[in-house]
C-alpha cells in the first residue's frame, strides 16, 4: 500500500494489525521534472514482491499504484480516496500550471501553514488523527511535496490496467469529491483520509475484496 502525498507508512497503522503481511514501501526521491508515470515505473523496479499480491494506495498513492500495476501485474488494485485521472481532482487543472507555474509551491505552503485549511480538506476531527497527519506532513520534504503536486497536475490518468480495481471513497471527501469519481464502496460519513478515520469499515471492505466477496 502506498500512502498519500504528505503522508508515510503511519497512514496505514490501523490496517497493519488486520493485514499482517501489509507492506508500505518508502518513497524514492523523484528526478527533476519526472512525470508520475515515469516515477511509478522506476519505483516499481525497486520493489521485491512475493507473488501473488494486491497493490493499492490512498489518494496520491492510489494514482501511483494504478501506474505501477501496468508493470507489476497484481491480482487487484485497491484505491482509497483516490482517482483515476487528474480531472477527478477539481483543484488540479492542467491549464493552471502553465499560467501559474508557482502553484505547486503555493499549495504546499498553504497546507503547511494553515491547519484549518488542511483539516477542512481532509475531514479530520479527532485530535490524535490531526497530530499524526501533521507530523507526517512536516516530516515530508518540500521538494517531494512540490513535485507530487506538479505530477498530479500533469498526469493523464490511468483507466485500463488489465486487472480489477476496487475503489473505496468517503462520501464527504472534500479534496476529491465523490461526484467526480465512481467508487465501488462508499463510507457514508467519511472524508479524505477515510482509512485513518473509519478504519474498521475500510478494513472490512478491503478484506471483502481480497477474499472475492466484493
Amino acid at each position: 500500500m502506498l500512502p498519500g502525498l504528505g503522508a508515510d507508512e503511519r497512514l496505514f497503522d490501523l490496517q497493519c494489525p488486520v493485514f499482517s503481511n501489509l507492506v508500505v514501501p518508502l518513497w524514492i526521491p523523484p528526478l527533476a521534472d519526472e512525470t508520475l508515470t515515469a516515477y511509478a515505473r522506476r519505483f516499481a523496479k525497486t520493489l521485491k514482491i512475493k507473488r501473488p499480491f494486491y497493490l493499492g494506495g490512498a489518494s496520491f498513492g492510489g494514482m501511483v499504484a494504478l501506474e505501477m500495476a501496468k508493470y507489476l501485474k497484481p491480482k487487484g488494485v485497491i484505491l482509497i480516496g483516490s482517482a483515476r485521472n487528474s480531472k477527478m481532482v477539481p483543484f488540479y487543472d492542467k491549464g493552471l500550471i502553465k499560467v501559474f507555474p508557482f502553484l505547486p509551491a503555493l499549495l504546499v505552503s498553504i497546507a503547511r501553514n494553515f491547519p484549518w485549511f488542511r483539516m477542512l480538506w481532509l475531514g479530520i476531527t479527532k485530535k490524535q488523527h490531526r497530530e499524526t497527519f501533521n507530523d507526517m506532513l512536516f516530516k515530508t520534504s518540500n521538494r517531494f511535496l512540490c513535485w507530487g503536486v506538479q505530477a498530479i497536475f500533469s498526469w493523464r490518468g490511468c483507466e485500463a490496467i488489465g486487472t480489477k480495481v476496487f475503489h473505496i471513497h468517503g462520501k464527504r471527501d472534500a479534496l476529491i469529491p465523490i461526484q467526480k469519481v465512481n467508487p465501488d464502496a462508499v463510507v457514508s460519513d467519511g472524508g479524505h483520509l477515510v482509512n485513518l478515520t473509519h478504519s474498521n469499515e475500510v478494513n472490512r471492505l478491503i478484506r471483502g475484496f481480497v477474499e472475492g466477496k466484493s
